[in-house]
């Protein structure tokens, strides 16, 4: 409004000056600014028409290209019998996040989601959609009330928009159930950030909402999880139907239009998507959180009718009041249900993206997201001051203790020479500060005297009157050392210890743990639920090697940031055998790597050239995965075994293939000790040395811990004796 205010201030100037200036000269002269205040923030279309008008012409052209394949027939066969596929879901985020980075992750996760139809009405081509969210480079989540064809079609395709702008087709239904209310969907391109699903969530957490309610797009609200609910009759306990009916009730604010849009915590994951609407009146009753679609036509005939006299409306004792309005979203838990089969296929490169995913999120230090834009100074100082960012790093001197009211145990003045401490900050507000407190609490009880001080540092709080009664409500659940920060003022921003140590550290997420060594070294940062008792252990005997531990936790969240971003596409793409796209997608992964995870990059062109029946490729990235010193042994075995059995691949190289069994043999657990010996004895079977595999192969039968391995293993040294191969299994 006030740009439009300014321009025809500025005319009538000009016009009473001379009348020979035109508009558009004036506004040639007097460019206005089209950015929001905050800089990189989008001002978001309010006309409806005009949004739909661009997706529509996007749509059709899609269609046009023949690149629309999800009809109206075919969904409504896939909701009754979908079509699953193997999807790599992302792993929870841990550090919480300010509420401009938790909508900047909500908007890049955030789609419109529904259908580009021709009506049966006014024969025009219309959209009708609601929301969803992305849960994998390839797929989607909505409500499954969204994916169903309405009766108003005559022909129609399911369609999503990314936060761009961009048409997205929608390839199939992987799963659905009406009773959870939720859909899993296969999309092809689009620009969008996987969000994770987190059911550590209870009443009290903050949560977010990012949804286009009544077609006003781009609106972000917040509030707190209210209560968990049945929504029906639960399952037998134990049982996976049980989650299909929890529901969640949340204080974010929705409308129709905005069913299927992900509902979010403080770190960015999603603990619910929007489901329905429940105005709590006289008589109570669910609505959907889809508008009704309204051709133009049909419009047009409302409007001429508005003049007509309209019946009154029907009351409650409560004067037709709504007294309170309960916004249900289906549950983190029932999708996560929804989503294990789709988890569980497989198809080994994608199994072992997932494998690797997980094992990357155990091992690494939570990365925060990236900031929001801001403006950067013309010249960075020489030299930061202490509380800035990047400061306090693993190898720093700790700095003193400043903190406020000490609410549970001995006050710690300053750190003894001698002892090992653990700084964990939180805050009463924060979920997964709450989830972390017991495991904090089993190190304190077991290394206390040991040396070992834990201080709960709480920081960023909101309320501090509420921190005593939640010492006391977790009773023997947390009974290390509690203290306040030292704030001035009423910011909780501004506390000396969230200054001195988690600004100067660049930890803009809680919980975060720092570990003082005996020295007064920072030897350690991270989230406290990375805190493992060997790790404490090997710092208070002062065999912890600090530097090579935050490489490796560094490397972790490369890696893990690597296959959330082109991992998965490349695992796509090597299944539909489009090698380019393939060779491409590895090419981006290989380079967001870190250089001693390569080997993850080098196992997906192994994949590619077996599938390709190029053995001088096959060959190369077997080698360079022999070569690379952090590759465990199941990807070691797996990539020798697929050397020496895949059909139709000539000339296997066979000191490649055995180097990578020894290599395996050397770093198997127990349990794998025989599977991988029997990959060796067969190698070593093919490179004529017969005997040598005998005695190997007999190794593995003793190594066997289950009779039926065995049974299998005895069949082959018995094969290896009369001087045959057997077939692979």
């Amino acid at each position: 409004m006030r740009q439009n205010a300014l321009i025809f201030t500025l005319i009538a100037a000009m016009k009473f000056l001379t009348h020979t200036i035109t508009i558009a000269a004036i506004a040639l002269t007097f460019p206005l600014p089209i950015a929001a205040q905050a800089p990189g923030v989008a001002i978001e279309v309010q006309s409806n028409r005009k949004q739909d008008a661009a997706i529509i012409e996007k749509a059709k052209a899609l269609k046009d290209a023949g690149k629309l394949k999800l009809t109206m027939e075919l969904a409504k066969e896939q909701l009754k019998t979908p079509a699953p596929q193997p999807v790599v879901f992302p792993m929870p985020r841990a550090q919480a996040l300010s509420g401009r980075e938790v909508a900047k992750i909500a908007k890049e996760g955030h789609l419109q989601l529904g259908w580009f139809y021709l009506c049966t009405r006014c024969e025009k081509w219309h959209v009708n959609l609601a929301g969803a969210y992305a849960v994998a480079a390839d797929a989607i989540a909505t409500c499954q009330h969204c994916v169903v064809p309405k009766s108003d079609m005559r022909e129609g395709y399911l369609i999503a928009v990314d936060h761009t702008g961009e048409v997205v087709p929608v390839i199939s239904i992987l799963a659905a159930d009406r009773v959870t209310d939720g859909a899993i969907l296969r999309v092809s391109g689009g620009k969008f950030t996987p969000l994770a699903f987190n059911d550590n969530v209870s009443p009290g957490d903050p949560a977010f909402c990012y949804s286009a309610p009544l077609g006003q797009s781009g609106y972000f609200s917040d509030g707190i999880v209210n209560r968990f609910f049945w929504n029906g009759i639960p399952g037998k306990e134990g049982s996976e139907n049980r989650w299909k009916n929890l529901r969640v009730n949340v204080s974010t604010d929705w409308a129709p239009g905005s069913s299927g849009a992900a509902v979010l915590d403080q770190a960015g994951n999603v603990i619910g998507h929007v489901s329905t609407i429940q105005p709590m009146t006289e008589g109570p009753r669910q609505a959907p959180a889809t508008p009704p679609v309204t051709p133009p036509a049909e419009a047009e005939k409302k409007d001429e009718k508005k003049d007509e006299k309209k019946k009154p409306a029907k009351v409650d004792r409560f004067g037709g009041a709504t007294l309170i309005t309960l916004h249900d979203a289906s549950s983190a838990r029932a999708m996560m249900e929804l989503a294990k089969p789709l988890r569980d296929l497989k198809p080994g490169e994608t199994i072992a993206l997932q494998k690797a995913l997980d094992k990357a999120h155990e091992k690494a230090v939570e990365k925060v997201p990236e900031k929001v834009a801001e403006i950067a100074p013309e010249k960075a100082p020489e030299k930061k001051a202490d509380n800035e960012p990047g400061v306090l790093k693993v190898g720093s001197a700790a700095p003193a203790l400043q903190t406020g009211k000490w609410l549970q145990g001995e006050e710690v003045k300053g750190f003894e020479k001698g002892k090992t401490y653990i700084v964990e900050f939180w805050a009463t507000w924060c979920g997964p500060c709450r989830a972390t407190i017991p495991h904090l609490n089993e190190l304190h009880k077991q290394f206390a005297d040991k040396g070992l001080v834990v201080i709960g540092q709480n920081c960023w709080e909101r309320d501090t009157e509420k921190v005593a009664p939640f010492i006391k409500q977790m009773g023997d659940k947390m009974t290390y050392r509690v203290a306040l920060d030292a704030v001035e003022g009423n910011d909780p921003n501004t506390g000396a210890m969230a200054t001195k140590w988690m600004k100067a550290a660049g930890q803009r997420g809680i919980p975060a743990a720092f570990v003082v060594d005996k020295e007064g070294v920072v030897a350690w940062i991270g989230h406290p639920a990375q805190l493992k008792s060997e790790m404490v252990e090997e710092i208070l005997a002062g065999k912890f090697a600090p530097v090579k531990m935050k490489a490796a936790s560094d490397d972790g969240a490369k890696l893990r940031d690597a296959m959330m971003k082109h991992g998965a596409k490349a695992a796509r793409a090597l299944k539909d055998k489009d090698w380019d796209a393939a060779q491409n997608a590895v090419a981006e992964f290989a380079e967001a790597l870190p250089a001693s995870k390569k080997f993850f990059a080098d196992a997906m062109l192994f994949k590619i050239a077996l599938a390709k029946k190029d053995t001088a490729a096959a060959n190369e990235a077997a080698g360079k995965i022999a070569a690379a010193t952090e590759v465990e042994s199941a990807m070691l075995n797996e990539i020798a075994w697929e050397l020496i059995t895949t059909k139709d691949l000539e000339k296997p190289d066979l000191v490649i293939a055995e180097k990578l069994a020894r290599r395996s043999v050397e770093s198997a657990t127990e349990k794998s000790k025989a599977s991988v010996m029997d990959t060796l004895a067969r190698v070593v079977f093919l490179g004529g040395r017969k005997e040598d595999a005998i005695k190997i192969q007999e190794s593995a039968i003793n190594a066997a811990t289950e009779d039926e391995a065995k049974a299998k293993l005895t069949k082959t040294v018995e094969a290896y004796r009369r001087g045959e191969i057997p077939a692979a299994e």
